[in-house]
């Protein structure tokens, strides 16, 4: 454990290639959750809603919202969200709105 706190000081180091670069910072007292119900979606939430953080496939909500929704499908409830999708985006900017349906079932 020693090894690992002498050397890494060294592992974040900015605008350095092979280095990790720190994204996000949360401390004990911002009372942080953290939900992901599928790959590459997620959601944090603190006590500061200027610090929340989403990643997400549902554009157009909130944070509070996608956590919301995130949480059901967690607990394999059927989640429907009307979303803003492009039409043809290569021949032009259309947009329709369509629902998305949602069911996790693993």
């Amino acid at each position: 454990m020693d090894m690992f706190i002498a050397e890494s000081k060294d592992f974040f180091t900015p605008n350095s290639p092979g280095h990790f670069k720190q994204e996000l910072q949360f401390s004990p007292q911002d009372e942080w959750k953290f939900v992901s119900a599928v790959i590459m979606n997620y959601v944090i939430t603190t006590n500061d809603p200027s610090r929340n953080v989403s990643k997400s496939l549902f554009t157009d909500l909130s944070v509070e919202d996608v956590f919301d929704n995130t949480i059901k499908l967690l607990n394999k409830q059927h989640v429907a969200v009307k979303q803003s999708r492009r039409v043809n985006k290569i021949i032009n900017k259309n947009v329709t709105c369509t629902t998305l349906n949602f069911n996790k079932t693993l």
